[in-house]
């Protein structure tokens, strides 16, 4: 048996016929209220539909031919397609294409409410859209009257220029359908509205320029020393009224003018050292309304000046991690000097309160040399050239005494371990950390170590931090591991205090073992501990000998209490004389009878020696002899009564 061909659309078969393919070269052309569709036939077809759509909108017309007309279509923009129909079913949608279709019995609302804002010869109209857009909206026209100046927009505000400043003016606007299907009724006319001058300058502000006193309006205010009998203005034109032609400038006191079309002018001849303020006025063109602006609110106040000259024979000399810095006045002071202010190399820093000072004192890390350099500031603005020093100096720094038994501190170190004594062991870490100090000076941090004998005392230099700005200083170190047990050891940290006084902060630790403490050890004065720091900068030269002090009572000691130790010993060795006595008595009959006698006479004389017993005897004998009264003897230095 002979294979048929598979059937294609068009075949006429029944029943196996595929629907027709989707009409091609389709075409709409929207009129009023209605739209022509074309297009070429599909094979197999045998109707066609044309759709139109708009939203939610649906139009259509159907024909056997190769075109037909939409009827009864609103004004818009539709878009049309077409479907083919045939034995095997309805082909797919074509592609679409639009229509734009007129309706001129159906033309937008008047828009309403009208608002008008006045410009600089010129007008911004706002309006809200109709409440009926009709057909739809596809512009909007507003009309200045009188004189007919329009502006379009399809938004919902245009701007209308060309108009006169000083003139009165009304506006209404117009709705425009789309494609042609009318317009709406005007507006009503908004109210009068009249351009007047132009409005004040604002942001008026002040500053100096070399040899003028400029005035500009093209941005905020400038800052800047006031300079000889001359001032600078700025200020931000307004936006609202006619535009400026020119602005005059004028200072008060004195009246002084300038006048410009552009966006600087100079005044010059103010008096120095004398408050000035400043007005502007805006001017518009001729012809093009009310002259004048109101003058603008008046500038800050500004002091013209004359800057100081350089201060003289600049020095600085080396102080505690400081340096104190000297000079003499300019030879031309210019309108007045407010202050001095020193600096250095480093971020060393020192001012003056008033312009009389010859000198400030400045604090410095320690170990490098500095250039310093002075400035006058001027009374009213402006400040002299910096003047360095001739030579560059390096600070000094406190020296470390000896021993730590040599001074007295001024309050405790504090620690990571907490409390200001505590018990630690050779290598333990340890951050100590202290206040008090001059900002930006240098702090040494030292511990000392003794096996209990005056000279043998070792000092280890642990650090030399910059205090900060609150004056603390901090270093992070470990016990030093030569301590052993039996040992003293105190940590120090030594510098100097925002009076320019030594600073020195201690703590005294106990170590296992650790001998007592019985205050300050014998010895000569102190010698400078001069070795370099481990960590930290190096050390100037000395500032002035260290001076030898005797510790106080109120900082941490070592050891057990030393008065029970003292009491302890005296107490023995009166009982060995005491025992020796009594041993004698009872062995040498002269020394019995010079002990009886002598008890005779303290009962005749009822006194006794004063000051710190010794020794106290008891004996049968020596109570038989000196009768039913003797109840003790007690041997003392000085004099005392019974």
């Amino acid at each position: 048996m002979k294979a048929s061909a598979k059937p294609s659309a068009g075949d006429g078969i029944a029943g196996i016929q595929a629907a027709p393919s989707a009409p091609t070269g389709v075409g709409a052309v929207g009129g009023v209220n209605t739209i022509v569709v074309s297009w070429l036939g599909s094979g197999g077809a045998t109707g066609y539909t044309a759709t139109a759509t708009s939203g939610a909108l649906t139009r259509t017309c159907t024909s056997a031919l190769l075109g037909c007309t939409v009827p009864t279509v609103p004004a818009g923009t539709w878009s049309v397609t077409v479907t083919a129909t045939g034995l095997g079913g309805t082909s797919v949608a074509s592609s679409p294409v639009a229509a734009n279709v007129t309706d001129p019995l159906n033309p937008p609302s008047q828009p309403v409410g009208i608002n008008v804002t006045a410009g600089a010869r010129q007008a911004t109209v706002s309006w809200t859209a109709p409440a009926n857009p009709g057909a739809g909206i596809a512009g909007y026209t507003v009309t200045a009257y009188p004189g007919g100046a329009t502006c379009t927009t399809t938004g919902l505000s245009c701007t209308v220029t060309g108009l006169t400043a000083g003139g009165g003016y009304t506006f209404n606007v117009v709705a425009t359908a789309i494609n042609g299907a009318g317009t709406s009724p005007a507006s009503v006319l908004s109210a009068l509205t009249v351009l007047g001058p132009p409005g004040p300058p604002t942001g008026v502000g002040v500053v100096a320029l070399p040899n003028s006193a400029q005035v500009s309006w093209l941005g905020p205010i400038l800052s800047g020393g006031p300079v000889d009998r001359r001032a600078t203005v700025s200020w931000v034109p307004a936006t609202t009224g006619a535009a400026a032609a020119w602005f005059t400038v004028t200072a008060v006191p004195g009246g002084l003018t300038c006048t410009t079309t552009g966006t600087a002018c100079v005044i010059t001849g103010l008096a120095n050292g004398r408050a000035h303020v400043f007005t502007v006025v805006a001017y518009a063109a001729p012809g093009s309304g009310p002259a004048d602006s109101p003058p603008s609110m008046p500038s800050t106040a500004v002091y013209p000046g004359v800057a100081p000259g350089a201060p003289l024979a600049v020095t600085a000399v080396a102080r505690d991690s400081g340096l104190m810095v000297s000079w003499r006045p300019p030879a031309d002071a210019g309108s007045g000097i407010s202050h001095y202010s020193a600096t250095s190399t480093s971020n060393g820093r020192c001012a003056t309160l008033d312009g009389t000072a010859d000198r400030c004192t400045m604090f410095v890390p320690s170990g490098a040399d500095y250039q310093v350099s002075v400035v006058a500031h001027g009374e009213y603005g402006g400040e002299s050239p910096p003047v360095p020093a001739a030579v560059r100096t390096t600070p000094t720094f406190p020296e470390i005494p000896a021993r730590a038994t040599d001074l007295i501190a001024s309050g405790s170190l504090n620690t990571s371990r907490g409390g200001a004594r505590d018990v630690m062991e050779p290598g333990d870490p340890i951050t100590l950390d202290g206040g008090g100090f001059a900002p930006n000076s240098s702090v040494r941090f030292a511990a000392y170590t003794s096996g209990g004998a005056a000279d043998d005392v070792r000092v280890d230099l642990l650090g030399t931090p910059t205090a900060t700005t609150d004056g603390t200083a901090v270093v992070a170190v470990g016990v030093p591991a030569t301590v052993t047990a039996g040992m003293r050891l105190a940590f120090l940290a030594r510098g100097v205090a925002p009076d320019g006084t030594v600073r020195s902060l201690l703590l005294w630790a106990d170590l296992p073992g650790s001998a007592p403490d019985i205050g300050p050890l014998p010895g000569p004065e102190p010698e400078p501990v001069t070795a370099p720091v481990t960590g930290g900068p190096g050390t100037g030269p000395a500032a002035a000998p260290p001076v030898r002090r005797a510790r106080t009572g109120g900082l941490a000691t070592t050891g057990p209490p030393v008065g029970s130790l003292l009491v302890t010993g005296l107490l023995l060795l009166f009982a060995g004389v005491a025992l020796r006595r009594v041993a004698r008595y009872d062995k040498d009959p002269a020394f019995q009878r010079s002990v009886v006698g002598q008890l005779r006479r303290v009962k005749g004389n009822r006194a006794r020696p004063t000051g710190v017993s010794t020794r106290c005897l008891r004996h049968d004998s020596a109570r038989k002899a000196a009768g039913s009264g003797f109840r003790s003897w007690s041997e003392r230095r000085g004099s005392s009564s019974r």
